[in-house]
């Protein structure tokens, strides 16, 4: 904790820690620790929290006293979270509201092999939700590319996500919602999905957040619509770096 403390104390925006429980044994100290650093210095908070069922949900209720007691406000980020498809739904929803109450967030993906977290009800509540990829090849996770779209398309098959709007969502989660975990504004995710579509536009740019001034990081599909793109995972034909062609399937 030592070298987190003067991480923190030299302008670190974040300091993390990893489940303070099924790791350390002692989520209390951990936590007290970690929340300590963050009242002292003004830095955020970012936990994995992969442990399961009632053990991990303990452990949100942790995290959320610790939250509301030094009021740490939309400084606190839960990843994984994979407890919350495992408890209840009643005791996941209370958690939750509790969440959404204190402006904590939460990242998570879509896991192979256990259930996902409950992103409608996250939305329905208002707790803010990134979706993402754990690891590209190594000891986590060794599969796939580590692209957003296949992580939203396999989000959305093991939620059952068949609607537009609900589409959208997803989508949302992996782009332009999740910009506000790496820094951006992430106006797009609250309550219309995906920046423009769910909003009423029929300007494909909105749709994914494309605007003067924005950086041209952008993969170009060969698409009806966004929904169209993830349900039918169409190949990429055009991919624009910092607006710099870097791969091209058109020649």
């Amino acid at each position: 904790m030592d070298l987190l403390r003067r991480a923190a104390e030299n302008g670190v925006e974040h300091v993390g820690g990893l489940d303070p429980a099924g790791i350390d044994r002692d989520p209390a100290g951990q936590l007290d620790a970690l929340f300590d650093i963050a009242d002292a210095t003004g830095c955020g908070i970012d936990i994995h929290l992969h442990d399961p069922g009632d053990l991990g949900a303990f452990e949100f209720e942790l995290i959320i006293e610790r939250t509301r007691a030094l009021d740490l406000k939309g400084r606190v980020n839960i990843a994984h979270g994979f407890a919350l498809a495992d408890v209840p739904a009643a005791r996941a929803r209370d958690l939750a509201e509790q969440m959404a109450e204190l402006e904590i967030s939460l990242t998570s993906v879509a896991p192979v092999g256990r259930a996902p977290v409950p992103a409608r009800m996250l939305r329905e509540v208002g707790v803010r939700l990134g979706l993402g990829t754990d690891g590209i090849r190594d000891l986590w996770s060794p599969y796939g590319p580590g692209d957003m779209m296949e992580i939203a398309r396999q989000h959305a098959r093991m939620t059952g996500v068949r609607y537009d709007e609900e589409l959208l969502h997803v989508l949302a989660q992996t782009s332009t919602a999740a910009e506000w975990f790496v820094g951006g504004t992430g106006e797009g995710d609250r309550d219309s999905g995906v920046t423009g579509w769910a909003g009423g536009t029929d300007d494909p740019a909105a749709a994914v957040g494309l605007g003067v001034g924005s950086r041209a990081d952008i993969v170009l599909l060969d698409a009806e619509n966004p929904m169209d793109a993830l349900v039918r995972a169409p190949a990429r034909q055009l991919v624009l770096v910092g607006g710099e062609i870097a791969h091209d399937e058109r020649r």
